[in-house]
């Protein structure tokens, strides 16, 4: 029982854990940490948020099978989705995260991967990622098969002026934002 609260120690705690925090966190969960059940498994959510990929890694290998816990309504697939961390986002759905469950709000992750996102940066629809790693999150889930015709998608790109991912979303098969007269 000691074990699921050092974990979330070594992850949550840098200034009594040190540098080497990921290198504490592997060793717990190569030692037998129990991961599969809440709370170990919310160690998972919490190195996603912190792009802690190895440990995230480490967790698969050992056998995590909860990669869809949440924390107040959020998966670690939502965290790393809004911290722009793509490597983990796409380990979590290689290893069956689902890229259409929804926070307590009615958010999907792909709702978390544009709202930190520069439109700027993106590219089009079936072109390469450019600079922003929340448009390879976005391009990756959808590839995963998001549902791109959440109404909330399409409702928060166009009010944050996200062109880019209208575009995507469109290609993708989403209905166009409604123009106003």
């Amino acid at each position: 029982e000691g074990q699921v609260p050092a974990l979330i120690h070594a992850l949550c705690d840098d200034e009594k854990t040190g540098d080497d925090t990921d290198a504490i966190a592997i060793a717990l969960i190569e030692a037998g940490t129990n991961i599969s059940k809440k709370p170990g498994s919310l160690a998972g959510l919490f190195a996603a948020r912190d792009g802690r990929r190895k440990v995230v890694m480490s967790m698969i290998t050992e056998g995590w099978d909860d990669v869809d816990v949440a924390l107040e309504g959020l998966t670690p697939l939502m965290v790393a989705a809004h911290h722009g961390h793509s490597l983990i986002a796409k380990h979590l759905v290689l290893n069956d995260a689902d890229v259409n469950k929804e926070d307590d709000e009615g958010s999907p992750p792909l709702l978390f991967a544009l709202l930190d996102s520069e439109d700027s940066l993106w590219t089009g629809p079936g072109e390469d990622p450019g600079l922003d790693d929340s448009e390879t999150i976005f391009k990756a889930l959808i590839k995963a098969g998001a549902d791109v015709t959440k109404p909330i998608l399409m409702e928060t790109a166009k009010k944050f002026d996200k062109k880019k991912a209208i575009e995507i979303m469109v290609a993708a098969g989403a209905t166009g934002p409604v123009k106003e007269e």
